[in-house]
């Protein structure tokens, strides 16, 4: 038996400036940012697919990033009809038996360093059914510019009980030092009797306060 091998390659592709990481923003090491949040309404998203701009990070309970540990198997993002407005909104839930924590976190936004941002959205919580559940929590984090994280700010209460659609808007300062955000949608605590929770969210928005001069 013989195997032949011949004219084997393994070069470095030509980078161009209309290289696709180029128009995705792609900055620091392994960065891709975006100019503006994608997908806030969820609209142009399919159903049983993935959901473009959005992903699903571990954390801890109390929503800061654990790369020790991997919970994103034990939770599911999908697209519902259930819609603040529009047609579709996105789902955040566990699977049976679930366990650990995570967070439905957007791409990176660049932003404006120095400056406020308004950031809102609409929130659904439904199917809790114990106290074990250790709720939703609406972050936002900072990163400077080779993506080290500079904060997590949680801007909503700890929400651990079943509510019906109601929209928020909170006011985000960027730090001098900040390049980029990521807005997160926390949800832990989904044990085997909370198993159906869901949290739904919708409508949401992340843009520049209009500067007025004094």
């Amino acid at each position: 038996i013989q195997i032949l091998i011949d004219q084997i390659s393994f070069v470095q592709s030509e980078i161009t400036e209309d290289s696709e990481e180029e128009e995705n923003g792609q900055e620091g090491p392994g960065i891709v940012t975006l100019d503006a949040l994608m997908n806030g309404d969820f609209e142009e998203s399919v159903f049983d697919r993935p959901v473009e701009g959005w992903s699903l990070a571990t954390t801890n309970s109390a929503g800061s990033y654990d790369t020790s540990r991997d919970f994103t198997g034990n939770y599911l993002l999908s697209i519902t009809e259930d819609a603040y407005a529009g047609e579709k909104a996105l789902a955040l839930s566990g699977k049976k038996g679930t366990q650990g924590y995570v967070v439905a976190q957007s791409e990176c936004i660049k932003v404006t360093p120095g400056t406020d941002y308004s950031f809102s959205y609409a929130l659904k919580i439904q199917n809790v059914e114990i106290d074990q559940f250790y709720g939703g929590k609406v972050l936002v984090y900072q990163f400077d510019a080779n993506g080290n994280l500079l904060e997590k700010k949680q801007v909503s209460d700890d929400l651990k009980e079943n509510i019906n659609w109601t929209s928020f808007t909170s006011a985000i300062t960027v730090k001098e030092n900040a390049a980029y955000v990521r807005l997160g949608f926390y949800i832990g605590g989904v044990w085997q009797k909370n198993a159906d929770i869901q949290i739904l969210i919708d409508q949401i928005s992340f843009v520049q306060s209009e500067i007025t001069e004094d």
